[in-house]
Formats: C-alpha cells, sequence, structure tokens
C-alpha cells in the first residue's frame, strides 16, 4: 500500500486567518480576490487591473505567491541582505576619529580623514563617516551644525494635511492651474524687504506683494491678494517646501478648495516659471527703486509695476503678447 501526504505548504495556506497576516498581505488578498471577481463579471484583464490599480506584472507575482506559499506567502519579503558588512576598524581608530571631531566639533569626514592620513592612521572616508554616525547616535559627539546655530536637524515635512507632493510630470494645461508662488529677500542700506511672487505658467499673468517678514501669516494674505486679482480661477497652487507655505496658508488654500502641491527638497528647476519671474523682477524693477524700502512705499511702485507686466510687457513666450492679451485671445477662441 502507497500512503502519499499532502504538501506542507498546501495544507498550511488555509488554515490561516486573514486577521493574523500583515496589514499589506491583506491589502494583497483583497486585491487579489476584486480581480478573481471582476473577472469572473467578464470585465477584460486590463480593465480589471485599471480598476484595482495594480499592473499586471505585480498581479501575476501576487497570484504565484499565493501558489507557492499561501497567504504568508503575500507578505512582504526582508530586504536584509545575508551577509552584513562587519567593522573594519579597531577601537584605537574610534578613539582617534573622535579625539579629532572634539578638538575640530565644526569638521565632517573627509577633512578629519585627511588629518588622520598626514599622521599615519590610514582610513577611508567612508569608515570615518559611520564611526562619526554611530558616534552621533550614541551622543558621544555632538553635530556639526550646532556651530552654525542649528542643534535639532530639519525634519522633512508630514503630508498629513492639505497638502500634496509634487509629482514629476505634473504640468499645467490651463491658465489657474499650478500656479507657482516663491518669495525673495531685497536689502539695500541695512533694510530688507519680503516679497511675495506669483505666475501662471501657462498665461504668464503675475502677481506680487511686499511684506516686511515671511510667515505663513503673510502668505496666507498674499493668497487672498492673489485670489482677489487673478483673472482666472486659481485652481491649483505649487509651492517650495519653505515654512511660509505652512500652517495659515495650507489652511487658508484648504477653505478656498485650493490643491496645494509641495515640490522636494532643493528642485527650484520645477518652479522655474516664478524663479525666472524673480530674476526679471529685479533687473526691471528692484534695480530702478529709488524709495525707501518700507512696506507702505514699495507696495504702489510694485503695484504699476504689475500693471505692465500684466497689461503692456511684451512676453516671447506668448509671442509677443501681454498677458492680458493672452488670456482675452484663449477666450475668443
Amino acid at each position: 500500500m502507497k500512503i502519499e501526504s499532502m504538501r506542507t505548504r498546501s495544507y498550511r495556506s488555509f488554515k490561516v486567518d486573514d486577521a493574523e497576516l500583515p496589514a499589506e498581505a491583506r491589502e494583497r488578498l483583497s486585491a487579489i480576490r476584486r480581480y478573481d471577481e471582476l473577472r469572473g463579471a467578464g470585465c477584460a484583464a486590463p480593465a480589471a487591473l485599471r480598476e484595482i490599480g495594480v499592473s499586471r506584472r505585480t498581479m501575476c507575482r501576487w497570484k504565484a505567491a499565493l501558489a507557492a506559499s499561501g497567504q504568508r506567502g503575500l507578505a512582504p519579503k526582508s530586504t536584509r541582505p545575508r551577509r552584513v558588512r562587519r567593522w573594519s576598524y579597531k577601537p584605537s581608530d574610534v578613539k582617534a576619529v573622535l579625539d579629532l571631531r572634539r578638538r575640530h566639533p565644526f569638521m565632517g569626514k573627509a577633512p578629519i580623514q585627511r588629518m588622520l592620513e598626514r599622521k599615519g592612521l590610514r582610513l577611508s572616508v567612508s569608515t570615518v563617516g559611520r564611526i562619526l554616525s554611530r558616534a552621533i547616535a550614541a551622543g558621544a559627539v555632538p553635530l556639526a551644525s550646532i556651530c552654525e546655530g542649528r542643534v535639532k536637524p530639519r525634519r522633512r515635512r508630514r503630508f498629513d494635511g492639505w497638502a500634496r507632493r509634487w509629482k514629476y510630470g505634473d504640468k499645467a494645461e490651463r491658465p489657474g492651474q499650478l500656479v507657482q508662488i516663491d518669495h525673495m529677500t531685497f536689502s539695500r542700506d541695512g533694510q530688507t524687504i519680503k516679497e511675495f511672487r506669483a505666475i501662471c505658467p501657462v498665461s504668464r499673468f503675475m502677481v506680487a506683494r511686499v511684506f516686511s517678514r515671511a510667515t505663513a501669516f503673510n502668505a496666507r494674505r498674499f493668497l487672498d491678494a492673489l485670489v482677489e486679482c487673478f483673472p482666472v480661477p486659481v485652481l491649483s497652487i505649487q509651492v517650495d517646501g519653505g515654512s511660509e507655505f505652512m500652517a495659515e496658508f495650507e489652511d487658508a488654500c484648504r477653505e478656498l478648495g485650493i490643491d496645494l502641491r509641495v515640490l522636494p527638497p532643493r528642485r527650484p528647476q520645477w518652479n522655474g516659471h516664478v524663479e525666472r519671474a524673480n530674476r526679471t523682477a529685479r533687473i526691471e524693477f528692484w534695480n530702478f527703486l529709488d524709495c525707501d524700502l518700507t512696506v507702505k512705499a514699495v507696495s504702489r511702485k510694485l503695484l504699476k509695476h504689475e500693471f505692465f507686466y500684466n497689461y503692456e510687457r511684451p512676453h516671447s513666450a506668448l509671442d509677443y503678447l501681454a498677458p492680458n492679451e493672452y488670456l482675452v485671445a484663449q477666450e475668443a477662441a
């Protein structure tokens, strides 16, 4: 008599409760069931995948994992390498690096590596960086930023409110979409003033206002002026990650129903229209400003420049039309 037993993975997979699975595995299992339901109802495979939001290759990979290892096969796999690199430095190396860093708290890994090399201790820049990282995490040495007066590292912005991350490829297709906003500082003779500027990438229509400080409250005041002066409805706004575009500014966008997109850090090229407008303002307005740098005095002249920019100045990007002329021509078409 021949006795055959079922494979372990075959019957164990049916004993797994959905509640015991990780959240990501439950989501994948739900997507597979939803896909099978749509296919059973006569829906084509491409349409079913679009409805679920999963690619064909991903669905095939999930189904293969489910068939091979059951529901637990849908759990995310660990990406930790099998072989982890061991420390390649000695305690004496750690002492030499930390002693030098304590004497020069402003130095990074590259200068420290070069100074140790002069003394005959050969360590790579990466090794010095690992030693410093572990020492900073343990509190043995402070961050180098303490020398600049900034003790705490900058934290990444959390997108748990109205603002959303800017996605690569987002582009304005009609006036009022993804209006770019930025602020710049102008100083002269010990006086400083802040200017907020917004420009429509499609029509090049521009709105600018000056304030004494670049705060979220003043950014909200500028948003109110932008909505009031703009000739078309403002549908969405694109800003960088500055603190002036948080708090009250984000709340104002939510109240007005304006979509707010935030650019990744250190990517001014994706806010190119308003950056170019800032340069134009420095050349055509700020260089010829002949009054005191007070909000009241500058505002009068800035409004005249704004009118000239929007209603009289030809723009090569608009086939030498003024922004208002371009909008009128678009409405007539």
